[in-house]
């Protein structure tokens, strides 16, 4: 059961503006939570507003949401998202050193069945890499971006940065995020802040991530649409 209000947003604090959270499936039970005044996780009684919510409990656990989850090079997450040339990815993350790292991705070998991106900040250039094509390259700055990517190009905030044509992908691998799948090995993994992701295929969300800590003091990502806590692996 959902439950849960709030009056006025402009007086809550923490809050992070997610929006449109969707309802989760059943029998997925749990509750929302937002801070107000300062004060300790506060029971909404009904879902009037979802902008405000700062937490919730999922069948016993609180998962408190967080303005980013920082990877250190040595951690990732598995999505469980088999990419196909259908797939979207939206990412609003920043590079943290100039380490050549992969912000997500998997393939199967070098330009084979890819759907990643890799950025080197010591270049200051970020390198797509989907399907078997290898030959995108862009130069951006070392600051925070909003990124889209998917087989028509990529996009980083708002800005057309190269367009992709002749797109096709076959694997059975999972689109890690934080570091590359490899043919099922963990490699490349980033020093990066992740605020959100978005993963979609032939237009269905499968993926609504918000960065979070749980009560048992786990970090990781929450996904939205299926409410299901996702916590940092180690290497």
């Amino acid at each position: 059961m959902l439950i849960g209000y709030i009056n006025e947003i402009a007086e809550l604090t923490g809050t992070f503006g997610l929006p449109e959270i969707p309802p989760p499936p059943e029998p997925v039970e749990c509750d929302y939570y937002y801070d107000i005044y300062g004060c300790d996780k506060t029971l909404m009684e009904d879902m009037t507003e979802k902008k405000g919510i700062t937490g919730l409990s999922v069948n016993g656990t609180y998962y408190a949401f967080t303005q980013k989850l920082s990877f250190d090079g040595s951690h990732y997450i598995d999505s469980g998202v088999v990419p196909t040339v259908e797939t979207v990815v939206e990412i609003d993350h920043q590079m943290n050193d100039t380490a050549n790292a992969w912000v997500f991705g998997s393939r199967k070998a070098s330009n084979q069945n890819a759907f990643s991106l890799n950025v080197n900040m010591a270049r200051t250039a970020y390198y797509p890499r989907i399907g078997s094509n290898s030959n995108y390259s862009f130069t951006v700055a070392n600051e925070r971006h909003q990124i889209v990517m998917s087989k028509s190009g990529i996009n980083v905030d708002g800005e057309l940065k190269k367009e992709f044509s002749g797109v096709t992908i076959t694997t059975d691998l999972n689109l890690y995020i934080g570091a590359l799948n490899q043919a099922g090995t963990v490699t490349g993994a980033a020093n990066t802040d992740i605020y959100t992701m978005k993963i979609y295929d032939s237009g269905n969300l499968l993926r609504y991530y918000v960065p979070c800590i749980s009560d048992e003091n786990s970090r990781g990502l929450f996904d939205l649409v299926n409410y299901v806590f996702y916590p940092l692996l180690s290497l």
